[in-house]
């Protein structure tokens, strides 16, 4: 009976013969500065050199003379007689475990930069690839060039090898004052609290505005519902806007332009249950008519509402009946106004 590699490994067995992917059992004979000789048995030596020392300089350092590590056959092609092998097996495991253990106690780490590109950098840190995104880098190291296998500070705020997904922040290390004051600056904003900002950057579920508190600048998101009541507005880079704090989590700052201004649904008296309404088709999703029925107030309906052979378009007008409001929550739910009641309407 063929024997695992386990098997083999516990009872000390040479291996006849080292096959590319296998993993096998070795046994340190002399460590360098840039190498290391090992018995893999079956009368085979191997050496881990170039890349694969690289990679696993950390976990290298606590090995000794003597020591058996499970290692990865990359190639058959000899180095000097000297079949070539990789520590992945057995660092990968002391990596991810150096990994836990720095972001549990919040301590820096080195990485190395492999590419740099507009979207951020991608990087190794022990033999773990990762990604990090221009929003965790410093400003110094966004406007840097050519920083290509150049070496980095960074913070671990998430390690997790059953998902293989490793988290990282330079800026978290390189601007960790400036990022301190910006926490005890949240701290004390208070919900409703006015400020003045610049649109920094739009995307498509709404727009980072740059403000300045205290002297500290903060960037928070306007989410695109809370640009206009009427929901027909878009806001550019570049364009200076008052705003007002909608509130603070997880030191993310939420922003409101819209209820700089009046709130429509306040003055709102003609909203009743089962009343007639007229209005104008705004939105069309997946799952609703969105209905302006007047400036800045909106109701859908829901698109199994909508009778069969009908397809409203927007800018349609539309007559409706009211079926719930809740002017609280700015909730206002329609339904058709129909003239003959279509077979299995609901």
């Amino acid at each position: 009976m063929t024997k695992t590699f386990a098997e083999l490994f516990s009872a000390g067995e040479p291996l006849k013969r080292a096959v590319r992917g296998t993993v096998v059992s070795a046994k340190i004979i002399s460590i360098s500065s840039n190498s290391i000789i090992a018995d893999i048995g079956g009368k085979a030596e191997a050496i881990i050199t170039g890349n694969n020392f690289s990679e696993s300089r950390d976990f290298i350092s606590t090995l000794h003379m003597g020591d058996s590590v499970a290692v990865l056959v990359t190639s058959q092609d000899a180095i000097q007689g000297l079949i070539q092998v990789s520590l992945k097996p057995a660092s990968g495991d002391f990596s991810w475990k150096a990994l836990k253990n720095a972001k549990e106690k919040k301590e820096p780490v080195k990485a190395r930069v492999i590419e740099k590109s507009r979207a951020g950098l991608e990087v190794e840190v022990m033999g773990i690839s990762s990604f990090i995104p221009s929003s965790h880098l410093g400003r110094q190291l966004q406007n840097a060039n050519e920083i290509e296998s150049k070496s980095i500070s960074v913070l671990v705020l998430d390690a997790n090898p059953e998902k293989n997904q490793l988290v990282l922040s330079e800026r978290a290390v390189s601007e960790k004052d400036e990022i301190q004051r910006q926490i005890e600056i949240l701290s004390k904003l208070k919900q409703g609290e006015i400020l003045e900002g610049k649109v920094v950057n739009v995307v498509p579920f709404g727009a980072f505005v740059e403000v300045v508190k205290d002297g500290v600048n903060l960037t928070g998101l306007v989410h695109k519902s809370e640009v206009s009541w009427e929901n027909n507005q878009e806001l550019e880079v570049g364009t200076e806007v008052k705003v007002t704090v909608m509130g603070i989590k997880e030191a993310n700052l939420s922003l409101s332009v819209k209820r700089m201004g009046p709130d429509p649904w306040q003055d709102v008296t003609n909203l009743t249950k089962e009343s007639s309404i007229a209005g104008r088709v705004a939105r069309i999703n997946d799952r609703n008519i969105i209905v302006e029925v007047m400036p800045g107030i909106e109701g859908t309906i829901a698109r199994s509402k909508i009778p069969a052979g009908t397809s409203p378009q927007v800018g349609d007008k539309i007559n409706c009946i009211i079926e719930n409001v809740d002017l609280e929550k700015h909730r206002l739910s329609l339904s058709p106004q129909l003239t003959v009641k279509p077979i299995g309407y609901k």
